[in-house]
């Protein structure tokens, strides 16, 4: 035990579980409903981040870390769309058929319309501007699924899951948009972002309440950047690494931009600042999660546990302190919602508000209940963590009954935060248990979903899948896809 205790704390993991650092209540009312900026990057690694550990250099994000709250026990799903589906909704993306799948560039769905999002709870509340930057990735085949039609009032960015960093093209298409129109620009897709949220900023008016999410592209591949990122890191001796870093560096200059436009303005005080990362990195592309198990996409605690920061210095959430229960990405909107004085009440909602908590005044359920899932065409990936237990379930699908072939692995996240060790055969009552619950969590889908679906994609398609999922010829998003024709420049028709 006496080095699994640093690891322990690395990791936010306690025995006790309980809030570090002295309760912090709020030590005055905020000055009006706080601004709302949320920092999302894509694929960012555990290990990615200066304040974990990371030879990347982050300095803003390590500031920010230091000056806010670390979520240091944050979960999210395994990839893209899922996350940013419970994250907008507070509800489980299986909820509503985004649970096991991301929208893949032909998917003739994405977001349900009936789905209310956080910008739109928050208009419900008065905010009048909502903006939103980057990367989309919640369904572009039909109007209703764009983001003027979630709530949004403004968005410049792409899409799909994935762009050239210079061309901003996936399948030989330009994907970058103004609202619904084509827009032009040709620089670092990454600096693009930026200013368009620094834009975003300016034109705010310091009484007027306002949200403006910012959904980086970085640093999921394809794996580019500026030669002057890239040269600080060639020293390495790693390129897909050094590529990696230099990714996130330009990332984090670009959040240190961001919160200067807030300070310049003198918005930062009342300013609630959310940073987190969509999934855990992937380690194909240069990402590390060390010293967690597992890559973008598995249930392990690589693919899901994940940097996340939160600021308000008006509501107290300032000093570095570090909460170490676990915290779920659909636990955002219930407490955003809270902060900004927003009547959540009559909805559904799968999130809990820990705005206690996280003022240092509360601690949560060392039981909390977290579940990872991801289907396939045949197979189902699945992580429940259960207080000190994480279950993992890898095999057909649970609606089809039992499967004798399926992985089975028990993990005590207390004793093994690395998941090295499967207790499975140790704990055969817990396990039993924890399937009953898998078993439940599966029977809320309701849509009828139950595969990564191709959605009638011919089968080049899908080799073209395989392919980019596998990270072979990946960066080539200039090509076309076989077997599928986008529409010209990703219009999406009136």
């Amino acid at each position: 035990m006496v080095l699994l205790r640093p690891l322990l704390a690395l990791l936010g993991l306690g025995l006790g579980l309980a809030l570090s650092g002295p309760a912090a209540a709020l030590s005055k009312a905020p000055a009006g409903r706080p601004n709302i900026v949320i920092l999302l990057a894509d694929d960012l690694g555990w290990r990615d981040v200066g304040y974990n550990g990371a030879e990347t250099r982050t300095p803003a994000i390590d500031a920010l870390s230091r000056q806010g709250i670390r979520m240091d026990q944050f979960y999210v799903m395994s990839f893209c769309t899922p996350t940013r589906a419970g994250l907008l909704t507070g509800r489980w993306p299986i909820r509503y058929g985004l649970m096991h799948r991301v929208v893949w560039p032909w998917s003739p769905d994405g977001l349900p319309p009936e789905e209310v999002t956080l910008a739109e709870v928050l208009a419900d509340a008065g905010y009048g501007a909502r903006g939103m930057v980057g990367k989309w990735h919640l369904g572009h085949a039909d109007r209703i699924y764009h983001p003027l039609n979630q709530g949004f009032t403004s968005f410049v960015g792409t899409y799909n899951g994935a762009i050239d960093y210079y061309t901003r093209k996936i399948a030989n298409e330009r994907d970058w948009h103004r609202d619904y129109e084509p827009a032009p620009g040709d620089d670092y897709v990454t600096f693009a972002i930026r200013d368009e949220a620094v834009g975003f900023l300016d034109a705010q008016r310091p009484d007027d309440p306002f949200l403006l999410y910012v959904a980086f592209t970085a640093p999921h591949r394809p794996n580019q950047a500026p030669a002057d990122y890239l040269a600080a890191y060639e020293d390495l001796g790693n390129p897909l690494r050094a590529s990696h870093n230099a990714m996130v560096t330009a990332l984090d200059e670009s959040i240190a931009a961001i919160l200067a436009k807030l300070d310049e303005k003198g918005l930062a005080e009342n300013t609630i600042v959310l940073f987190l990362s969509d999934n855990g990195g992937d380690l194909i592309f240069g990402a590390s999660n060390w010293p967690l198990r597992g890559t973008k996409g598995t249930p392990y605690e690589g693919g899901v546990h994940v940097p996340a920061v939160i600021r308000w210095p008006a509501g107290g959430l300032v000093g570095g302190r570090s909460v170490r229960e676990p915290v779920f990405y659909l636990d955002m909107l219930p407490t955003l919602a809270r902060y900004a004085g927003a009547d959540v009440s009559g909805l559904d909602l799968d999130g809990q508000d820990v705005s206690a908590a996280l003022a240092g005044m509360a601690t949560l359920a060392d039981d909390r209940e977290y579940v990872s899932f991801r289907g396939s065409d045949d197979r189902e990936f699945f992580g429940l963590r259960h207080g000190r237990w994480k279950l993992v379930r890898i095999g057909e699908t649970v609606a089809h009954g039992e499967d004798p072939t399926a992985t089975l692995q028990l993990f005590d996240l207390w004793l093994d935060p690395g998941e090295s060790t499967n207790v499975a055969e140790a704990h055969p009552e817990i396990v039993a248990a924890m399937m009953d619950r898998l078993r439940a969590f599966r029977a809320l889908e309701t849509t009828g979903k139950t595969a990564d679906s191709y959605d009638g994609a011919a089968p080049e398609t899908r080799q073209w899948h395989q392919v980019f999922r596998e990270g072979k010829e990946v960066d080539d998003l200039n090509s076309p896809i076989p077997g599928f024709t986008p529409p010209k420049d990703w219009r999406i028709p009136d």
